[in-house]
């Protein structure tokens, strides 16, 4: 059950579970991440359509600290409702490298549609824009520029047509919410709406800064107090023999991986089942044990840029 749970995770393109952190495996960037990441990388969420992709490209970096320039093509996105990062806009300009057979029209990478496709020799690359597009536009700061966004790897839009729209438009304000007033989410009458609130709150605090070094340094003593409490109170084998679609990121086992409670860190010894035992129940009372000895004390960490310490 462990090795499934590790390949799992692999797969959905959640943070691998900390039970092995020695192993130093790698995995790919995902081609789609889940909601809750994508809102948690995101510098601005919006609603709305792209009414224009401009013919004329325009030259800007491809990454921070790029001395050479390349063409890049520009979207133009009609705001419909700015869910987050940005006030009193109408429109926002997405601005992607253009590649032959990466798509187009409906075969662009929306989720709900068909049609990602790799670019050669890269993998999955930064997700390109047509017109007449329309949905949830998950979007950060052009490295190059302040007047542009982009839609990275992983990051791609959720279509207004497809099934999931309206929920995952709830969930995308509802992680927005919790990331406006943490402990008011943390404090849901609902486990599950309070598990969901602390698995996008760590995503995002344990997200390192894109762009220059990252220092960690400790969330208010109230939030964590409240997403332990919150681990404690979930149940930890819903990753056992999980559904299809399961949400790995708000696995409490995954959570408490994320904020370095894993067997081997902090204090947390090694988890030993018997045969037929399940490894995430013990894994919880691991944790539980360690809680009731140092959980007073324990801080959760988060990453910001290092000039903004």
């Amino acid at each position: 059950m462990r090795r499934f749970l590790l390949t799992a995770l692999a797969l959905s393109g959640g943070v691998l579970a900390a039970e092995q952190p020695a192993l130093g495996l790698r995995v790919a960037m995902p081609a789609n991440l889940q909601t809750s990441q994508k809102v948690a990388q995101a510098d601005a969420i919006v609603t709305g359509k792209v009414t224009t992709v401009e013919k004329e490209t325009v030259e800007l970096p491809q990454f921070a600290g790029d001395k050479n320039k390349a063409a890049f093509t520009v979207a133009v996105i009609k705001v419909e409702t700015a869910l987050a990062g940005v006030k009193n806009v109408t429109h926002v300009k997405v601005a992607f490298l253009a590649q032959p057979g990466a798509g187009g029209g409906e075969d662009q990478p929306i989720v709900g549609k068909p049609g990602i496709r790799p670019f050669p020799g890269r993998g999955f690359g930064p997700v390109q824009l047509t017109e007449g597009q329309e949905g949830i536009f998950f979007l950060q700061k052009h490295p190059g520029s302040d007047s542009y966004y982009s839609v990275q790897q992983g990051m791609t839009p959720v279509a207004a047509k497809a099934e999931n729209y309206k929920d995952d438009l709830a969930k995308v304000k509802g992680i927005t919410e919790a990331f406006a007033d943490p402990v008011k989410a943390l404090k849901a009458e609902k486990l599950t709406d309070r598990l969901t609130a602390a698995a996008a709150i760590v995503g995002k605090y344990r997200q390192p800064a894109r762009n220059g070094q990252s220092v960690e340094v400790a969330i208010p003593a109230e939030e964590t107090k409240l997403i332990l409490k919150t681990l404690l109170e979930a149940d930890w084998t819903v990753a056992d023999m999980p559904a299809p679609g399961f949400d790995y990121q708000s696995a409490p086992s995954n959570i408490a991986s994320m904020i370095g409670l894993y067997p081997g860190g902090n204090g947390i010894p090694q988890v030993v089942v018997k045969p037929g035992e399940s490894y995430s129940a013990k894994y919880k009372e691991v944790v539980k044990a360690w809680y009731e000895k140092s959980g007073e004390k324990f801080e959760i960490k988060k990453f910001v840029a290092k000039d903004k310490k």
